[in-house]
């Protein structure tokens, strides 16, 4: 149950009552509340429709064109010294993670990463975007 409640407060969709007599109290979000707007949404698509049309980018298979917009629009955050797991990434992507391994040395291969290590221990990724051409 306590897994459960905390997805729910993780994904936003519950509000926890802030009293500890009430370990389970809480009420529902308004799930459009934090939906992107308009223009939110018009500069994310320029954004992806400019990263694709990259000449590196057009030669990659589209499980890797995929996987690559994921780690550009996650770079900044990588560089501020925030850790995805491989898992993470698989998730975010929809590319399982022996296809996501093939595409990481494609995206290498490319010139698409200037460099990409996974820690083994704690299956941690962080990778490097390679300067645009």
């Amino acid at each position: 149950m306590e897994r459960a409640w905390q997805e729910l407060l993780d994904a936003r969709l519950i509000t926890a009552d802030a009293t500890p007599e009430a370990a389970f109290a809480g009420w529902l979000t308004d799930p459009c509340e934090g939906m992107p707007s308009r223009a939110s949404r018009r500069r994310a698509a320029d954004w992806a429709l400019r990263v694709a049309r990259q000449r590196r980018m057009r030669a990659l298979e589209p499980t890797a064109r995929v996987l690559a917009m994921v780690l550009m629009a996650l770079a900044p955050q990588v560089a501020q010294g925030e850790f995805f797991g491989s898992a993470q990434i698989s998730h975010i992507s929809g590319v399982d993670s022996v296809t996501a391994a093939r595409a990481f040395e494609q995206l290498a291969e490319n010139g698409v990463l200037s460099q990409w290590v996974v820690d083994p221990t704690e299956e941690n990724m962080t990778w490097e975007i390679a300067s645009a051409e």
